[in-house]
């Protein structure tokens, strides 16, 4: 019965090795796909400072098909909460910080987008106000060349009408 148990145990501790040995191997060669199967299908790794950091590394470089901070934040918070004085732990606070000063720019950088939307279409709706406005303004110097005309014309009728009223009452 000792035997048995002996063997289920050994049979046990080798299929996790080779679990783990299975993270490693893809991590090294950069399988992420890989990484992400063998981290998840074997619960040994959530506690390795090690894997936590790789793992955290796939779901944080941006280029990745698998980039999301926020699953990486959690590896790493889990990474640095359970082994808080490793050297991974280190690099996972800092890698933490990054992603979150990222996040950070990334929400300034669309706020400032909106505003920026918003800046043109108002420019947009100036643009169109001036246009009016312009339309306006040729319109009235056009009305200004207009009543220039007539009072140019009425002035000219009025010396006239002057000049033909001396003419009769002249003295002769």
């Amino acid at each position: 019965m000792k035997t048995r148990a002996a063997v289920g145990l050994l049979a046990l501790v080798a299929i996790t090795a080779c679990a783990s040995n299975g993270f490693h191997r893809a991590a090294a060669a950069g399988r992420t796909d890989e990484m992400i199967r063998a981290f998840e299908s074997n619960p040994s790794l959530w506690k390795d400072d090690e894997a936590l950091l790789q793992i955290g590394l796939v779901y944080a470089l941006p280029g990745s098909p698998h980039y999301d901070p926020a699953a990486a934040r959690e590896y790493f918070g889990r990474l640095t909460r359970l082994h808080p004085t490793s050297e991974q732990s280190a690099q996972a606070r800092r890698l933490d910080r990054l992603l979150a000063e990222i996040q950070r720019l990334g929400n300034a950088a669309e706020q400032r987008q909106d505003s920026l939307q918003h800046l043109a279409a108002r420019v947009d709706s100036l643009d169109g106000r001036l246009g009016e406005q312009r339309q306006a303004v040729a319109q009235l110097q056009a009305e200004i060349r207009r009543r220039d005309a007539q009072i140019k014309a009425l002035q000219d009728e009025l010396d006239r009408l002057k000049a033909i009223d001396l003419r009769l009452h002249r003295p002769r």
